[in-house]
């Protein structure tokens, strides 16, 4: 493995750890669930801007009352208001939505 990987791969499990998240499997749950809802920010970034490109509209993931739950916006929070929004709005947002 690449050192500077492993470096990155190094710095997120110390994080997690000092969180008090001890257990490796629930790490990689955690890190499962952030780039699913990263996955979903960015199909709906790339719908508006084939929405503009196509002069069509698409549908999105992320209607108007749950703009706060995408990762574009919830990513720069301070630690403490992130957990807060991914734990009270990101989340349960998740498990409503369908195909």
């Amino acid at each position: 493995m690449d050192s500077s990987i492993k470096g990155i791969i190094d710095k997120i499990w110390l994080v997690l750890h000092s969180g008090g998240i001890a257990n490796p499997l629930t790490a990689i749950e955690q890190i499962t669930y952030l780039l699913f809802i990263k996955g979903l920010d960015d199909i709906d970034l790339r719908n508006e801007r084939n929405e503009v490109l196509l002069g069509i509209k698409l549908k999105k993931i992320f209607d108007e009352e749950h703009q706060e739950c995408r990762w574009s916006n919830f990513k720069g929070y301070e630690s403490a208001k992130m957990f807060k929004v991914i734990q009270e709005k990101v989340f349960p947002y998740i498990k409503t939505i369908r195909k």
